[in-house]
């Protein structure tokens, strides 16, 4: 991908034609905008041609102007769960249907503009072992900023044996599982865009009792 911009140069002198400044910086590519956007580090040249040569036919110069870089951020990551759901969530007990309840993930990232964000989440009774995964999404409450306050959960019957859908946590459905007793939730996202290039995963933990 790339920008292309045509930019207006005036006298400067005699025979020398220059810009005062440049309209650019961290966007996505717009070719013809009249501002030239780079969403990620990149190089930058400059093309004039040269109409009037001594050989009496055009010529085109080029130059390269060097590299620039947006300044990305690494993304922060907060997570917030009832520590109890007995007392939180009284209608959440094993072999009942999914139930909504609190749960607090916000995730900043000043170098994003997308309407929503996903995260992984994984959900492992410390007592089975069992573990749940989730993908779930975030929708922007203000520039750079995604969250959600609500989670569906689902309590699940340890059963070494189980089918999924008969007492085993069911991965991708949308609704966290928790067995009886203590669980660790983790919650991860992975930022494409950190200072230096090139993606990091930032991540958060916290336990619950179900």
């Amino acid at each position: 991908f790339g920008d292309s911009e045509t930019l207006r140069l005036d006298p400067a002198g005699a025979g020398r034609y220059a810009a005062s400044s440049v309209s650019m910086g961290r966007a996505s590519a717009a070719p013809g905008n009249g501002y030239l956007g780079f969403p990620q580090s990149g190089s930058f040249t400059v093309e004039y041609t040269d109409a009037t040569t001594s050989s009496g036919s055009a010529q085109n110069i080029s130059r390269s102007c060097g590299t620039v870089s947006p300044g990305f951020t690494l993304a922060t990551l907060e997570i917030a769960f009832p520590a109890d759901f007995g007392r939180s969530v009284p209608s959440l007990s094993i072999g009942n249907n999914a139930t909504a309840g609190p749960c607090t993930i916000v995730l900043r990232d000043p170098d994003r503009s997308t309407p929503s964000v996903t995260v992984a989440l994984s959900a492992t009774n410390t007592r089975t072992g069992q573990t749940d995964t989730e993908t779930l999404t975030l929708n922007q409450s203000s520039p750079g900023v995604y969250q959600r306050a609500s989670c569906q959960y689902e309590g699940f019957i340890y059963n070494p044996i189980a089918a999924a859908g008969n007492g085993a946590p069911i991965p991708g459905n949308g609704i966290i599982n928790l067995g009886a007793g203590p669980s660790t939730i983790s919650v991860s996202h992975t930022d494409n865009t950190v200072p230096g290039g090139g993606s990091q995963v930032v991540s958060r933990s916290t336990t619950v009792t179900n």
